[in-house]
């Protein structure tokens, strides 16, 4: 229970953090292990080019999943373009030669499990999700803006 008061904290703490800069929300990615763990990152477009890293919050594995659950990354309404990146050691049988699986807001569900055979899933060999980085291109701006 110590363990969890600490993470809510340490989440609030960024949050207020992020909230005294004056960033300006562009998207958000929701983590959650449980239920009643939720952390939420937001982030502005004075960002670029960085990634969250979700092992920070839970030091777990996680699946990407559009419609969200128990043990998943919740890409919300509003995230255009995601990479999802994997580590060894993280999930059954890690080799870290994972590359990074490009997410849009469309594909209703990405899985990296080692025996994935349904349509929504992408079969890959072990490994799991470290990080997940959000940006989307603005072509009048002629840069790439961190969601």
């Amino acid at each position: 229970m110590a363990e969890w008061g600490f993470k809510t904290l340490f989440a609030a703490a960024l949050l207020l953090v992020l909230g005294l800069r004056g960033v300006g929300v562009e998207g958000r990615i929701q983590l959650t292990k449980q239920p009643s763990r939720l952390a939420i990152l937001f982030a502005g477009p004075e960002f670029s080019g960085n990634y969250f890293s979700v092992e920070g919050f839970f030091g777990s594995c996680y699946n990407v999943l559009k419609d969200g659950g128990v043990g998943s990354i919740t890409l919300e309404s509003g995230t255009g373009h995601c990479e999802v990146w994997g580590v060894a050691g993280c999930g059954d049988g890690g080799d870290g030669k994972d590359r990074p699986k490009t997410v849009f807001q469309a594909t209703p569900t990405l899985i990296w499990n080692r025996r994935a055979r349904t349509k929504d899933e992408v079969k890959r060999e072990g490994g799991g999700v470290k990080s997940i980085r959000c940006f989307e291109k603005i072509a009048s701006e002629g840069k790439i803006k961190l969601q």
